[in-house]
């Protein structure tokens, strides 16, 4: 069966230092815009306070229960917006996304991302952040 959205790494483009691919394809179909994600508990409590890791396993399941609330998953998601606080957080985010996105994503390519260097997010204790576009409905 063909995925909902196919993630594209032409042979001219540079080559990826990280899990995400340079461009994304979908067949026509809604899109769902899910707002930035951080890493907070259904009563609004931070999980994982410093821990750039745990903070990015907890957004990635809330990202993946939002997306079962769209009618959607995973293997929809279009593109990803990573933002970290802290320039020295790049290494636990690269180490975190190697060791889950494999057991998220079917591989060898994954959702194009681009990770931005922001000077503070909602509370000083969040310490990632990531917004996500999907392809909705008619998954799998």
């Amino acid at each position: 069966m063909k995925r909902p959205v196919d993630y594209i790494n032409p042979t001219s483009a540079r080559e990826l230092p990280g899990l995400y691919s340079h461009a994304a394809h979908m067949t026509s179909g809604d899109l769902v815009f899910l707002a930035g994600q951080v890493a907070a508990d259904g009563a609004g409590r931070t999980v994982g306070e410093g821990d750039v890791g745990l903070q990015f396993s907890t957004i990635m399941q809330t990202i993946s229960d939002l997306l079962g609330e769209c009618g959607s998953d995973l293997s929809s998601v279009v593109k990803f917006t990573t933002y970290l606080v802290d320039e020295s957080h790049i290494a636990e985010f690269n180490k975190a996304r190697n060791a889950l996105f494999p057991t998220l994503f079917p591989g060898p390519a994954y959702p194009p991302n681009t990770l931005l260097i922001v000077g503070g997010l909602a509370k000083p204790e969040y310490l990632i952040e990531i917004d996500t576009i999907a392809r909705c409905g008619d998954v799998g």
